[in-house]
């Protein structure tokens, strides 16, 4: 009896980490989506998510961020090469260990609208207050912790959007946040978030942005353009 209840056991250990290897990736994609949006508070959707636990990669392509209420553009940011590599057992403990998240060719969506420009809100809203409700990732002292050896983002295009009627794209230089967490001892999701949307928005003020809202403007002149459009972009300015 004793022999066919520890077999019993094994086996459903064996079927239970099983189970979890083979849902692993959805659990991640479930958690960025679930966690990751109140974290910054606003939708995240995620195309796919491959992990490979013996060396402890992930890689996550198809993220799409919500823009903010009151603007034209579907999303802020679209990234479609994500690499992650993290210390998979800290996973079980309060402070996760990520050794990178190098984010390739991404875009970033700045556009003008009524309300002004969206980063400028996407920025509000992380910085605003992620509240403490139950499961999710600020909850108190029970909040797991994260640092962040290396975060990079390479290859980015910003394309200023004018109410969707006018485009131009400028690359961007390379984004690098070091031991992000590091000096604290841990931080939270939302803190991590913070910093990296802190540098991101100040990467694009400093960039060609200003150059291509000149180039985006001139285009007003243009005969082409028919007057109702014209009347409704200079709104804007």
């Amino acid at each position: 009896m004793f022999k066919k209840s520890l077999i019993t056991f094994i086996f459903l250990l064996v079927a239970a980490i099983v189970g979890v290897y083979m849902y692993f990736d959805a659990i991640i994609k479930h958690s960025i989506e679930t966690y990751g949006s109140q974290a910054i508070n606003s939708r995240i959707s995620v195309g796919n998510v491959s992990t490979s636990l013996k060396d402890g990669l992930v890689s996550i392509s198809g993220v799409k961020i919500a823009n903010p209420a009151g603007f034209k553009e579907r999303n802020v940011f679209e990234l479609d090469n994500i690499s992650v590599s993290m210390d998979i057992k800290s996973l079980f403990s309060k402070l996760i260990n990520i050794h990178y998240v190098h984010i390739n060719s991404p875009v970033i969506i700045y556009e003008l609208g009524p309300l002004g420009d969206n980063l400028s809100e996407f920025k509000k809203k992380v910085h605003s207050d992620h509240g403490t409700t139950p499961g999710s990732p600020n909850e108190g002292a029970q909040a797991k912790k994260i640092i962040i050896s290396d975060f990079r983002i390479t290859n980015a295009v910003a394309t200023v959007s004018l109410a969707q009627l006018v485009q131009k794209s400028t690359k961007l230089p390379e984004i690098r946040i070091s031991e992000i967490g590091q000096k604290q001892g841990g931080v939270t999701v939302s803190e991590a978030s913070e910093q990296i949307t802190d540098e991101v928005v100040r990467v694009v003020a400093e960039s060609q942005v200003q150059k291509l809202l000149g180039q985006v403007k001139s285009v007003l002149d243009k005969p082409e353009i028919p007057t109702q459009a014209k009347d409704l972009l200079k709104k804007l300015f």
